[in-house]
């Protein structure tokens, strides 16, 4: 029987569209840096316009493959790239602003979809600092009206059992079946503003999604010293 490492590392490519700027710089090293901590073995892809925002040599130190975008190209068509590079049948959506806390987040969004053979993407939530903080969770249900022609997306309550269930809208923070965004992808006229837009079309195509709110990651926290500077890479 494989370890769980190993069926990450076998099964599931971690995609990152980043945005090129000193601002996101060391959050992206951190979030690279985090990956490789916890999954030695897993392939990064990261996807930008123009050269990343920190050094050739430090992508390489850490294994990730870069795939060049088109100047504008925006988050959709990033992140449509990054699926078509993928060689895995799975790939693991963080924006470059995130940071695994440890190992377990992606082998549970993983053993999610292995579990509920439908569901195309399982999401997970954002951590909150502070003890005994609530996680942020963008759990949510497309609700439109009779014709169609208002659609409104409604938070779903937190559920107490922790597992997983089916919702319509999660964070972009996700572990999804490959083939299912090659099919179901983002629409690349939408540069920016494009979350709601890529799930509500899963909805209208009857594609299942999961929450997980065990599956935590770490979003947009703060630095200081080498770590703002990017030197920690």
């Amino acid at each position: 029987q494989r370890s769980t490492s190993s069926t990450i590392d076998d099964s599931v490519t971690v995609c990152v569209k980043h945005t090129p700027h000193e601002s996101r710089r060391a959050k992206l090293g951190r979030l690279l840096q985090s990956v490789r901590a916890h999954h030695a073995g897993v392939a990064i892809l990261l996807a930008s316009e123009g050269e990343p925002s920190v050094p050739a040599r430090r992508l390489e130190r850490l294994r990730v493959e870069h795939v060049p975008l088109a100047a504008g190209a925006g988050l959709s068509a990033g992140r449509n790239a990054l699926v078509r590079a993928a060689r895995t049948p799975y790939v693991a959506l963080m924006d470059d602003d995130l940071e695994l806390l440890d190992g377990s987040a992606l082998p549970a969004l993983l053993a999610a979809l292995h579990a509920d053979g439908d569901a195309v993407l399982a999401g997970g939530c954002y951590a909150t600092p502070g003890a005994g903080a609530a996680p942020d969770c963008f759990n949510l249900r497309f609700d439109p009206s009779e014709d169609g022609s208002v659609v409104r997306a409604r938070r779903i309550p937190r559920w107490a059992d922790g597992g997983c269930q089916r919702v319509h809208l999660t964070h972009n923070f996700f572990v999804a079946r490959t083939a299912a965004l090659r099919r179901f992808g983002w629409d690349p006229r939408q540069t920016v503003m494009e979350h709601e837009t890529f799930f509500y079309q899963l909805y209208l195509n009857e594609q299942p999604v999961l929450a997980c709110p065990a599956a935590r990651a770490l979003h947009n926290s703060s630095c200081d010293g080498d770590e703002c500077s990017g030197d920690a890479l």
